[in-house]
């Protein structure tokens, strides 16, 4: 039985005659006040409330809260010739009923107005757990977005690449139409950036660097910094062919990138892998940072 409810019942009607029963009607609690009442239910040797009383619920009078249910009753005691009718006030929940008796003693709409304050109460409990579960779960989501972005340039890091990249690979698995491609970037000689300039400016590259790409990437793609001046990229395309293009693209918007407070223009490489025939994650990366490699090494000679 709800604690809270009995608790009340209990500071308001102490002299009323209260009784709690199981789900089949056999008493599993009374007070004072009911043995008082009621003392030939003991002598009978049955403590179940349906084979003492006669008791029928009023029509109408039921009220829900959540697993709380409250009904007016009437009824008459089997177990004596008094057929005098008692009323009272039944609330259900949690697989008991708890049965508060009106014998004079207590006025059945006082009880009702208990009830309403009961259910007022635990509306507002339910609004602020409602409340409280909700700022859990925009917190949850927010440390989980931490985890998953690059706290330089505010684009995804490498465990959200490897994540999306998983997706892509299970997609094309399933349906060899939903082709993608991977590609690789970095900037060249970036160690003398840093070296030369220092690593603040070093950091206003990667942040321009991953600027001037956005510019290009579209919202379905995926774009992430997977550690030091390497970034990565995941692109929905139809073919190697347009792969090259959007590289071409990525390279000829970057090149024009000037460091700041200097004369010096970022250079950097790209490298990409078309999504056909076996694709496992892991593989796929090595592939691209080959190829990355193999572009850088083709530049600087």
């Amino acid at each position: 039985m709800n604690n809270e409810l009995l608790n009340i019942f209990m500071e308001f009607h102490e002299k009323s005659p209260l009784v709690a029963t199981d789900s089949n009607g056999y008493l599993t609690w009374l007070n004072i006040s009911f043995k008082t009442a009621f003392p030939a239910i003991f002598s009978t040797g049955n403590n179940s409330i349906y084979n003492n009383f006669a008791i029928v619920f009023e029509d109408g009078t039921e009220k829900v809260y959540s697993d709380i249910t409250s009904r007016l009753f009437k009824c008459t005691s089997l177990f004596s010739g008094n057929k005098e009718v008692y009323s009272g006030i039944a609330i259900s929940g949690g697989g008991e009923t708890l049965f508060c008796f009106n014998t004079g003693l207590i006025d059945e709409t006082d009880i009702i107005e208990r009830i309403s304050v009961v259910n007022m109460e635990l509306a507002a409990l339910s609004r602020e757990l409602a409340k409280k579960k909700k700022e859990i779960e925009e917190a949850n989501q927010r440390a989980n977005n931490l985890l998953r972005t690059d706290f330089l340039t505010g684009c995804g890091n490498r465990r959200y690449f490897y994540e999306r990249l998983e997706e892509f690979c299970s997609r094309f698995i399933r349906n060899r139409s939903n082709t993608f491609c991977v590609v690789f970037a970095d900037l060249n000689k970036f160690k003398e950036i840093n070296d030369k300039f220092g690593h603040d400016i070093g950091d206003q590259a990667l942040i321009l660097f991953s600027e001037s790409m956005r510019k290009v990437i579209r919202k379905e793609d995926v774009f992430a910094r997977i550690g030091g001046d390497e970034f990565a990229m995941i692109i929905e395309c139809g073919n190697e062919k347009d792969c090259s293009h959007f590289i071409e693209k990525l390279r000829m918007t970057t090149s024009t990138i000037k460091l700041p407070g200097t004369e010096h223009v970022i250079s950097s490489s790209f490298g990409f892998v078309f999504s056909e025939g076996f694709v496992e994650p892991a593989k796929i990366m090595k592939d691209a940072d080959e190829m990355l490699y193999a572009d850088k090494n083709r530049i600087n000679s």
